[in-house]
């Protein structure tokens, strides 16, 4: 009840586990009534709730799972001071969780087949638990997404519309491209489309207007899905500011639409984003990342034909990242884990 009336967030965790062990005292019933094969453990990919189903005597198989991944320090100045509270309280409670969660090592160790949603998180779970995984994205994109953009459709324009989505609040960081907005060389060819909403919106509204890049911004706000894919389709890149994220929805929603991603090079992007569907920031300091933001912005207004060609080479990738793709892929798992 707490967690349904956003008193306590993280109430969510004891009625996750209550429904796990609901859900565990049901596939009991079921096992005793029919033949299965294995069992596939699907999870919100926090890796803090593992279920019971790993007690069943079956060969199991778990994931995409994640969560332990902190916030990079490079990317801490983004935050305000409430924000870094909350950053470090979550940050000593995930070492805790993954030292001592004994349910936790429990499932891992009765786990055939484990799968991490990012390589990050693959490494982490190797160095905490000793627990090889495989890395496969929590999401991928429905073949019914597929835009089928022609190539030849594909033209060279000569200004740069670019659409960041998400919830306004800290961890989307907004105001880390709102920064590298500022001084980019040619501001009357370069376009934002902010769809989302969030605390922070009136407050980086008011950020943008006090700097002079108001004129660059359009703020869209909440719209339904089929705005926001008009909005993605008449766009030419997806900008990623996340300082924390597993596999974003949006990157496999503008991909199938072939709209390469802008994004700092981590989490789930660090292992789906590459040089024939975007543009990786790698992750040094905070300056360098706002810096390397408005040199990728500037470069692709100042050569149009480079937007042209990651659109082209976009749509040819994205036979890789299908759900057929995957489920495919998923098959092979099964057979190993049993």
């Amino acid at each position: 009840i707490l967690n349904t009336k956003n008193i306590f967030a993280y109430s969510f965790y004891l009625a996750y586990r209550s429904w796990q062990h609901q859900v565990y005292k049901k596939a009991l019933a079921l096992c005793a009534e029919h033949r299965f094969d294995l069992i596939h453990f699907v999870n919100p990919i926090g890796y803090r709730e593992p279920g019971y189903l790993w007690k069943i005597d079956l060969p199991y198989v778990w994931g995409p799972i994640g969560g332990t991944v902190n916030v990079p320090e490079a990317l801490w100045p983004s935050l305000s001071g409430t924000g870094m509270i909350k950053l470090r309280f979550r940050a000593m409670v995930n070492q805790m969780q993954l030292k001592y969660n004994p349910r936790v090592k429990r499932a891992l160790k009765n786990t055939d087949l484990l799968m991490s949603a990012t390589s990050e998180n693959q490494i982490n779970i190797f160095r905490y638990f000793g627990k090889e995984s495989k890395v496969l994205p929590e999401n991928g994109i429905p073949d019914a997404w597929l835009y089928n953009l022609p190539a030849a459709d594909i033209v060279v324009k000569d200004s740069l519309t670019a659409v960041w989505i998400g919830s306004v609040d800290e961890r989307k960081a907004l105001i880390t491209l709102l920064k590298a907005i500022q001084g980019i060389k040619k501001p009357e060819k370069f376009r934002l489309l902010v769809i989302g909403e969030g605390y922070l919106r009136p407050s980086l509204m008011q950020y943008a207007e006090s700097v002079g890049i108001s004129q660059c911004i359009s703020w869209v706000g909440n719209v339904g899905r089929d705005e926001v894919m008009q909005y993605i389709r008449s766009s030419d890149l997806l900008i990623i500011t996340s300082v924390s994220e597993g596999n974003p929805t949006t990157v496999w929603e503008v991909m199938a639409q072939s709209i390469p991603v802008l994004t700092v090079d981590h989490c789930g992007m660090h292992d789906s984003i590459n040089e024939m569907n975007g543009i990786k920031i790698p992750l040094k300091t905070y300056d360098q990342v706002v810096h390397d933001f408005r040199t990728a912005i500037d470069d692709l207004t100042d050569h149009p034909e480079k937007v042209a060609a990651l659109k082209r080479s976009t749509g040819k990738q994205l036979t890789h990242y299908l759900w057929s793709t995957r489920m495919q892929l998923l098959n092979t798992y099964y057979e190993e884990a049993i």
